[in-house]
């Protein structure tokens, strides 16, 4: 027993799709101008100019996607739906929709080397990534994934030719991004982990600041025992020149107290600030 439903053939699903595609382009070309004007913009000054550049170049490509390759993906799914193929648009069609992609694929991986740079290579990424660079960068990527695309035109072999832009244009960028993102959680955690250290060491230290005073103070008098009965061992004939000696242990035992006291008080002052606004935060939630 056969059922025909008339609405799920295929000419239908061509005009459905046709119809979501031009609605996504609506909705996705407010949402890509929006962000555009945000990353142009940068009013809370979270990024460097150089990365601005390229988050205003991918906003510019997903726009480009948004305002031309999802109206042309429209007209051709609702031109199928009314049997009228046309294979030059079809093949226009897959040269937009390969730069797209390929486009933002590069330049969001430029984007994280950027950004990785800066985690991991602070001074590096200060000293070599400027607007400029920033700027060439974007447009020989754009220019060399357009170049690329448009190698469809000459009747190349689509099967090679998606065998090759496969790899090197989205597997390859998103494992090394994966990589990339791995290393740098890992540095995170060290980081992390460092910190938390500093700051149990530096809360002991608050909560008992004369115990490294008290074991310098312990020290200088031990080497002072120690002194005083190998000057009654060896004799007036033999006793060596301790002045020099003495000199700079007081020196040392008075920039040791000093330290202490410096250490002391900056760590107190970050306790009193931190407990001041847990305080405002209960405040405030209360």
């Amino acid at each position: 027993m056969e059922t025909n439903v008339c609405f799920i053939n295929e000419d239908n699903l061509h005009l459905i799709f046709g119809i979501v595609y031009f609605l996504a382009s609506l909705t996705a070309s407010i949402g890509n101008g929006f962000m555009l004007y945000i990353a142009r913009r940068d009013p809370l000054k979270l990024f460097n100019k150089p990365t601005n550049v390229l988050n205003v170049s991918i906003g510019l490509n997903h726009l480009i996607a948004s305002l031309f390759v999802l109206p042309i993906l429209g007209t051709n799914s609702v031109l199928q739906s009314q049997e009228i193929v046309n294979g030059v648009a079809e093949l226009f069609q897959d040269v937009m929709v390969h730069f797209v992609v390929t486009n933002a694929s590069v330049l969001l991986l430029v984007l994280f080397l950027e950004r990785y740079t800066a985690f991991v290579y602070p001074f590096l990424n200060l000293k070599n990534a400027t607007i400029e660079r920033a700027k060439q960068i974007c447009s020989s990527v754009t220019a060399t994934c357009f170049f690329f695309s448009c190698i469809l035109f000459t009747g190349v072999s689509e099967d090679i030719f998606y065998d090759i832009t496969l790899p090197v244009f989205i597997l390859l960028p998103c494992t090394v991004m994966t990589v990339m993102l791995a290393i740098s959680f890992c540095l995170l955690r060290r980081r992390t982990r460092v910190a938390q250290d500093i700051t149990h060491d530096s809360q002991i230290r608050v909560m008992n600041p004369n115990s490294s005073s008290n074991e310098s103070c312990n020290c200088f008098s031990e080497n002072s025992r120690v002194q005083t009965i190998n000057e009654a061992s060896l004799g007036p004939k033999k006793r060596p020149s301790l002045r020099s000696h003495d000199k700079d242990n007081l020196e040392c035992h008075i920039t040791r107290n000093i330290a202490n006291s410096l250490m002391f008080y900056w760590r107190r002052r970050e306790l009193v600030q931190e407990r001041t606004m847990e305080f405002r935060d209960e405040n405030n939630k209360e």
